[in-house]
């Protein structure tokens, strides 16, 4: 068996299989969009089982038409791509899956890790790969021999990369993490992986990148939808995150369910020096009002986390300051988008609350502001598109950032773009009638607390009324200040006074149709400003770059 065989069945990761085609929709009577969905989805299955990546895909997009957020035709759709060799593709339509799962529907997004993960292998992403391979084992709770495998794979070329740059303590730990993962793979389905787990014993390969139209050559690529039923039961398993015995809320309504380790009888650093028995501190890497910020490693699955400590000062705060923690993490804990950092777990200590959230390496929009005073409008339409598209999810669930901002947006190491920070953000349940602004509903709320950054507010925020508006003005704010260097309303912010330099003053080259976007977005009036995130990034997308010389 050829090295890369088994990495061959990964080109397909179906979330269930194909029943029996039925008829076709156009001849279906009285379906709703879902069933109609459903129809087209299974078709697409069928295709792919056959072999015809290109109607899979085609299929699979009309499954998504019908129904964006059809997590199974969002996974058929990467998947047919993966099939096809088009990886670049698959990568981008796996994310926009990832991106469109309704909350609550947790399992669909394990197969769509994996696809996202396989992708990125091709794409010579390894470190991203196995980023997303285990956001795979913890969306599968933990039983996905093909995560796993995945996660192995992206050791093994991580492992190559250390050892071509003489890093050789580097090295041996990939090389450790790939024979733990490739064989609890092959513990997990044996004939998979049986065979890769003694290829890595015998120091061959386990992963080779291979042309377009590999996984044809593999008929055991079909047994990998699975069985309904199989993929159905992870369902049950949501209860249950990363095996922890109790969850952190009990309500119905927040259906994405994060651990809270009861840990009365817990030291909080323990004789094996880890936090909770699980997280290694290494250091701490920021400090605010809020509480510390440090580095961690999970000794569990062998990643590394950041640790949010509540400070000494917010404990003496009581009550107050543990329940703001712990609506940090319920915002947090139902948001799911790559764009966006995780949350993975809250630990009730007895020195403190700590929040345990993804570890996202590199510099803050902020930091990049202060090194290189502006940027081009190129650049900070690669840093807002995905922003926006973050923001954009959460609104779709009811969630407002309040305080975006430079040094909110990370961009990784790995070149990709994390909007942080969404602690302040609530859902609200109060709507008021507001001064000045429309008929109160869903979309405008009145908040107890006033929170965010005065340079970032809008007039409406200052007093405490909340909505999707909110989160386009401090875009507008931040498109400025990227384009310029500078701050609209200065530090303290005179939003309510809409008089501030068009950026055009301030750079030459500064297109007009980039004046009225920002001037758009920064109306003091909400009823007069760009309505949504949407909205204002299709009209970034089309600002023309050619006349902006920055």
């Amino acid at each position: 068996m050829e090295s890369a065989a088994c990495a061959s069945l990964f080109a397909v990761f179906l979330a269930a299989s194909a029943p029996a085609a039925r008829a076709a929709p156009d001849e279906a009577a009285g379906l709703s969009a879902q069933d109609l969905s459903r129809e087209d989805a299974d078709r697409a299955a069928s295709a792919l089982d056959n072999g015809d990546a290109a109607e899979a895909a085609r299929l699979a997009q009309e499954a998504i038409a019908r129904l964006p957020g059809n997590a199974r035709a969002h996974n058929l759709l990467a998947g047919a791509l993966n099939r096809q060799g088009a990886y670049s593709k698959a990568e981008a339509a796996a994310v926009r899956g990832i991106s469109a799962v309704p909350a609550g529907h947790s399992s669909g997004l394990a197969p769509l890790y994996e696809n996202l993960a396989f992708a990125q292998l091709h794409l010579g992403k390894a470190f991203e790969a196995g980023q997303n391979a285990g956001k795979a084992i913890e969306f599968s709770q933990d039983t996905s021999a093909r995560a796993y495998a995945l996660r192995a794979f992206s050791a093994e070329s991580l492992e190559a990369q250390a050892a071509a740059k003489g890093a050789r303590s580097e090295q041996a730990r990939y090389a450790r993490e790939k024979l733990s993962d490739i064989r609890r793979a092959a513990a997990m389905s044996p004939d998979e992986f049986g065979e890769r787990a003694a290829a890595v014993d015998r120091g061959e390969r386990i992963f080779v990148q291979e042309s377009p139209g590999f996984a044809d050559r593999f008929p055991a690529l079909a047994a990998l939808s699975g069985a309904p039923e199989a993929w159905a039961g992870l369902a049950l398993l949501l209860l249950v995150c990363l095996g922890c015995a109790v969850t952190l809320w009990a309500r119905r309504e927040e259906p994405a369910p994060v651990a809270l380790r009861a840990a009365a009888p817990l030291l909080a650093r323990p004789a094996d020096g880890l936090l909770a028995g699980r997280y290694e501190l290494v250091r701490v890497i920021g400090k605010g009002g809020m509480g510390e910020v440090l580095e961690a490693k999970d000794a569990s699955l062998r990643r590394t986390v950041a640790i949010k400590r509540m400070t000494a000062a917010l404990e003496a705060l009581g009550p107050q300051a543990k329940d703001y923690y712990l609506k940090e993490a319920k915002t947090l804990a139902s948001l799911h988008h790559p764009a966006i950092v995780d949350i993975y777990e809250v630990l009730d200590l007895p020195d403190g609350m700590h929040l345990v959230f993804e570890f996202v390496a590199g510099k803050t929009v902020q930091q990049v502001l202060v090194e290189e005073k502006r940027l081009s409008l190129t650049r900070v339409k690669e840093i807002l598109r995905p922003a926006c598209e973050a923001l954009e999810y959460a609104h779709a669930r009811g969630i407002v950032h309040r305080d975006l901002k430079p040094s909110n947006i990370m961009l990784t190491n790995q070149g990709f773009v994390k909007v942080m920070d969404f602690g302040i953000a609530r859902r609200n349940a109060e709507a008021v009638q507001a001064p000045g602004l429309p008929v109160a509903g869903p979309g405008i709320l009145k908040t107890q607390t006033i929170i965010g950054t005065p340079a970032y507010m809008s007039p409406e925020a200052v007093q405490g009324v909340v909505s999707a508006g909110t989160d386009v003005f401090a875009l507008g704010v931040c498109l400025y200040e990227m384009l310029t260097g500078e701050l609209p309303f200065g530090m303290e912010g005179q939003a309510a006074t809409g008089v501030y330099v068009a950026a055009s003053r301030l750079v030459p080259g500064v297109a007009p149709e980039a004046d009225a976007l920002i001037a758009a977005a920064l109306r003091p009036a909400l009823e007069e400003r760009i309505p949504t995130v949407r909205e204002f990034l299709t009209r970034l997308q089309a600002l023309p770059e050619a006349r902006v010389g920055v």
